[in-house]
């Protein structure tokens, strides 16, 4: 099977992955703080991300956005995780690592940043 291009305007694409039971979107976690959504039947990106964290994650090799999973129950709850980690903080004010829990907004296609729960950060 060959491979085929569904999608491009992305920067840094690390993680790609869908809510359980949605087969019309696939959502990209980018490296530099962006979750975008390609819609599969029309072959186009959303304008708008789904998720902008870039003003917290890190900018640098080995930093920023890491990867991301949605809830078993996300149809319902509506919550999904990144992982991602930051440029600067902790003892040796080299970056830290985080598990965040995220909310959707009541628009499927968005998330308000303010609805971050950390689940665990580590040094």
């Amino acid at each position: 099977m060959d491979a085929e291009r569904i999608a491009t305007g992305f920067s840094s694409p690390l993680y790609v992955c869908a809510p359980p039971g949605d087969t019309s979107r696939l959502f990209v976690a980018e490296q530099h703080g962006l979750i975008k959504i390609i819609n599969l039947p029309s072959r186009t990106v959303n304008s708008t991300p789904f998720l902008d964290i870039s003003f917290e994650v890190g900018q640098g090799q080995g930093t920023g956005i890491r990867g991301m999973t949605f809830d078993p129950n996300y149809a319902t709850n509506g919550h999904f995780y990144v992982s991602y980690a930051t440029d600067t903080g902790g003892f040796w004010n080299r970056g830290v690592s985080h598990i965040a829990r995220f909310t959707v907004s009541a628009d499927p296609n968005f998330t308000d940043p303010s609805t971050e729960v950390t689940v665990i950060t580590v040094d």
